[in-house]
Order: C-alpha cells, then sequence, then structure tokens
C-alpha cells in the first residue's frame, strides 16, 4: 500500500514539474519571460553608421562592404553584423532551452518511476514444463 502512495506522489510531482517546465520554455519563446543570464555582455552604443539595419541594408547594396568588417564598438571585432547585446540573448536563450529540456527530462523520469510503482505486478506461470517432466520421471520410477 505505501509503494502505491508513494508512486503517486512521484507521479504527480514528475507530472507538475513537466507542466512548469513547458509553460515556462513557452513564456520565454513568446517574450513574456526573460531566460536567466548565463552570459552577460557590456552594454555598448551603436555608431551611427550601425544604427539601423536599413543603413548597413544600404551600404551593401552600393557595395561598400566596410561596414560588415568594422570593428566598432557596437560590434564583434571581426563582425560587423551582429550586436554582442543580440549574441548574448541568443546564448542565454539557447543555454535556458537545454536547462528546460534537462528538467522535462528529471520530470518524465520521476513520473515513469511513479507509474511502475503504482502499476502492480502480475506474474502468471501457465503449464511449468520442467515441473511436469519431473512429476513424470517420478511416475516413472515408481
Amino acid at each position: 500500500m505505501s509503494e502505491r502512495i508513494i508512486g503517486y506522489t512521484l507521479l504527480g510531482i514528475g507530472i507538475i514539474m513537466i507542466i512548469i517546465t513547458t509553460f515556462q520554455i513557452f513564456s520565454v519563446f513568446t517574450g513574456k519571460a526573460t531566460p536567466i543570464e548565463v552570459f552577460k555582455g557590456e552594454k555598448t552604443t551603436k555608431t551611427t553608421a550601425q544604427s539601423s539595419t536599413s543603413d548597413l541594408l544600404d551600404q551593401i547594396q552600393e557595395g561598400d562592404f566596410s561596414a560588415l568588417l568594422n570593428s566598432g564598438s557596437g560590434t564583434i571585432s571581426g563582425f560587423g553584423v551582429m550586436n554582442p547585446e543580440t549574441l548574448y540573448k541568443m546564448l542565454n536563450i539557447t543555454a535556458y532551452y537545454f536547462l528546460m529540456m534537462f528538467l522535462l527530462n528529471v520530470g518524465f523520469k520521476i513520473a515513469s518511476l511513479g507509474v511502475q510503482m503504482v502499476r502492480p505486478i502480475k506474474v502468471e506461470v501457465k503449464n511449468n514444463k520442467l515441473a511436469s517432466m519431473m512429476s513424470s520421471q517420478e511416475e516413472q520410477a515408481t
């Protein structure tokens, strides 16, 4: 009886973990919540040449690729296209996603352990050949 109580408790804990983790992932990917900041960067100001994406695209279409190769204050050296804040945000979301997938897996394992404890184990032996062979040999010996 105590196995069933522990099993239902583990099942409930696992399902609650799965629901909460799924809700957290959904809220981060819809923008209602922010992920844990694992990677932090400095706050930088953008230069006027890189203030908007349209200006950068106009420069590229005109054949001026110097904006892509600049190592200005608002970009990673060697890469003029991606802002470090955007990179850190993407890395934080990726790290958060892997953490939540780990917690989803833990919740699944706990719930499956609870299901195994709740489910009754029934073993039925039909026509045990070894026992029937031994009894027939005993009958022949007597």
